[in-house]
């Protein structure tokens, strides 16, 4: 069982690996005329509104944002891979309340995890809101 577990695993991280790279490797690239740049259909002025990604981030405060967000996503993926693997133990229990019970605790740790990685977010969101803009941005 524990092979299937490491082979799952495996495979689990080259697709969250490999995902990005083939998404941004079809991106275009950018095509400036004066002061505006454009990628598809996005215009924006250089050094204001950059898509750029880390690179890209025009202040400290972004950044941190953004590895802030980077961190909890990588966070949130392990959360469900214990989630699945935890289901997976529960399903394959055969009857072993030991293993059962194993399985029904990990389930309950990841989805903790998972709550705290959500709630952590919105944290994240408002206060960078707050601190970047002066505001939530609802409009209401």
């Amino acid at each position: 069982m524990k092979k299937y577990i490491k082979k799952f695993a495996v495979l689990f991280a080259l697709v969250v690996l490999l995902t990005p790279a083939l998404a941004l490797g079809q991106a275009p690239a950018p095509t400036c005329v004066g002061s505006f740049c454009k990628i598809g259909e996005k215009v924006w002025l250089p050094g204001y509104f950059s898509d750029g990604g880390v690179a890209g981030s025009s202040t400290f405060a972004e950044l941190i944002k953004l590895i802030f967000n980077a961190v909890l996503l990588i966070v949130g993926s392990v959360a469900t891979l214990f989630l699945v693997i935890g289901g997976f133990r529960y399903l394959t229990a055969s009857g072993n309340e030991e293993a059962a019970e194993a399985a029904k605790k990990m389930m309950a740790n990841a989805v903790v995890g998972l709550i705290v990685v959500i709630m952590s977010f919105a944290m994240i969101y408002i206060i960078t809101a707050v601190l970047l803009r002066g505001r939530l941005g609802i409009t209401g």
